[in-house]
């Protein structure tokens, strides 16, 4: 008998019902059909969600067991679990583990002891990997590398620091800098207040998107027309 295992962190993405469900159905239909000794024993496969936040841990066996109102505001991880059945010819475990930790301890870890571990852990792997794709974001870009967001309030507060020694002795370089530091700003504070590298589809999450694409889109804005688009027909001009 042959036992393999497997662990692939989550790349960022944005966890929702549908993200929830349609994994949740992948268990349900498509893995007895493209594993089909996974799932052969007495009993059924166990399947089980869990979502932690502020008052607790509550453990579901569906998404549709969620509330109307959907995932709380304090939401601070949810996991997936399948296991096969006792007696299946393949003991085949998954666990999908979500969580917005800056650390990026979101993982998909999968273990099978029986025929064909390997295979079928492969099959796993890229399945849910290819259900995950679709739900991926753009976060990673705030978040390169562990420790990138301390990093990003270092190097505003270095540009800072230098913008305002700057404007002591040269207005145009203190101009610069001014736009270098509102850059790293809003980068900082992107990273660390709005968009983690996995989110949760809370209200307080769709809130901050909101406000942050009209301050980005106005951020923008004064860069372009108030400060770039001047400078040009000051230089190109002279007025």
């Amino acid at each position: 008998m042959s036992s393999y295992k497997a662990e692939d962190p989550i790349r960022a993405c944005h966890v929702d019902r549908d993200l929830i469900a349609a994994l949740e159905q992948w268990f349900a239909t498509q893995l007895p059909r493209v594993i089909p000794t996974a799932v052969t024993g007495d009993k059924s496969a166990t399947f089980k969600l869990t979502i932690e936040d502020a008052l607790g841990k509550e453990t579901l066996a569906s998404v549709n067991e969620i509330g109307y109102a959907g995932l709380l505001d304090s939401t601070s991880g949810i996991s997936l679990d399948w296991r096969s059945p006792y007696g299946a010819k393949l003991g085949l475990d998954i666990a999908l583990k979500f969580d917005p930790s800056i650390f990026r301890v979101s993982r998909l870890t999968i273990e099978a002891q029986g025929e064909q571990a390997r295979e079928s852990v492969i099959v796993v792997k890229e399945s849910v990997g290819g259900i995950i794709a679709k739900h991926r974001t753009l976060s990673g870009f705030f978040h390169p590398f562990i420790g990138a967001e301390p990093l990003a309030w270092l190097l505003t507060g270095m540009a800072l620091t230098a913008t305002v020694t700057a404007a002591l002795s040269n207005r145009n370089i203190a101009g610069v800098g001014g736009l270098i530091t509102v850059g790293l700003l809003w980068y900082a504070a992107t990273g660390t207040f709005v968009k983690p590298f996995v989110s949760f589809d809370t209200r307080a999450y769709r809130t901050r998107m909101a406000v942050w694409r009209w301050f980005s889109l106005g951020l923008a804005g004064f860069i372009i027309f108030g400060t770039a688009l001047p400078e040009t027909r000051r230089m190109l001009f002279g007025f």
